[in-house]
């Protein structure tokens, strides 16, 4: 549903803030039983989707997130390694706090698109001094949260991304789309083929640029295009139990980005 990619731009109300961790806490729960319906008309996610509503009125990258963590970390040094993307990466955070350490820094931002991060790659990645940047995009764009994103439109954004990297000397670990049959938010959308379709784009891109590719298709796909039933509370998103298979990895496309 909508509500399971929105947030981010509520950072700035604590009380939001914490109704969108607890959101976030309860999808990562394995096996929680969700009732959407009921989640997605309370007052808390109306508030939540009205901030969203009039944050987009005057900055519709969500420049403003992690505009305060930005400057605090360039005083302080610089990231080592930068995941940025949509609310797969923001969850991991909160699922897997440990791997977010020893310079490892997230800037994902739920229910983005690949033109949204684009837009946020100097701030967010760039400016923060990295090694090695974590790309994943493409499930909301699959979905259409922005408009229809063409094949044509999608490469293009990824392309950009990964040549300012390259231009200021990061490695990039270039990531698979986790796997999705359906978009709870989105029902007629049927999104396999399009995530195949730009996962194998991805792969072959990757390997032309001499860069990493990630690919968390191999232990959350159910054969069948869609995420293992086992692993997601929505069919999108990861819960623990998800994040725990892909954090391996994660480990070692980060010791081949790191080491080269």
């Amino acid at each position: 549903m909508a509500l399971a990619v929105t947030g981010g731009g509520a950072a700035t109300d604590p009380t939001l803030e914490e109704e969108l961790h607890a959101f976030r806490e309860l999808m990562l729960v394995p096996g929680a039983r969700i009732d959407f319906g009921a989640l997605g008309s309370s007052q808390a996610m109306k508030r939540v989707r009205s901030a969203e509503e009039a944050r987009r009125l005057t900055d519709w990258a969500n420049l403003g997130r992690y505009r305060a963590g930005n400057h605090i970390l360039r005083a302080n040094g610089s990231a080592a390694v930068v995941f940025v993307g949509a609310s797969i990466i923001e969850n991991w955070a909160q699922a897997d706090p440990e791997l977010f350490t020893n310079g490892c820094v997230n800037r994902g931002i739920g229910g983005q698109t690949s033109a949204h991060v684009l837009l946020r790659f100097m701030a967010d990645v760039v400016r923060l001094g990295p090694r090695v940047v974590h790309l994943m995009v493409g499930t909301n764009d699959a979905a259409g949260n922005a408009g229809p994103v063409s094949d044509e439109e999608f490469r293009n954004n990824v392309v950009s991304m990964v040549e300012i990297a390259e231009a200021h000397g990061i490695r990039v670990i270039v990531s698979s789309i986790p796997p999705a049959g359906s978009f709870p938010w989105q029902p007629d959308v049927d999104p396999i083929g399009t995530i195949a379709r730009w996962n194998g784009w991805l792969r072959e891109f990757a390997d032309e640029r001499g860069h990493v590719y990630a690919d968390y298709v191999a232990v959350l796909a159910d054969g069948s295009g869609g995420m293992r039933a086992e692993l997601t509370n929505d069919g999108v998103h990861p819960h623990r139990l998800g994040y725990d298979l892909m954090r391996p990895i994660v480990e070692r496309a980060l010791r081949e980005a790191l080491d080269d």
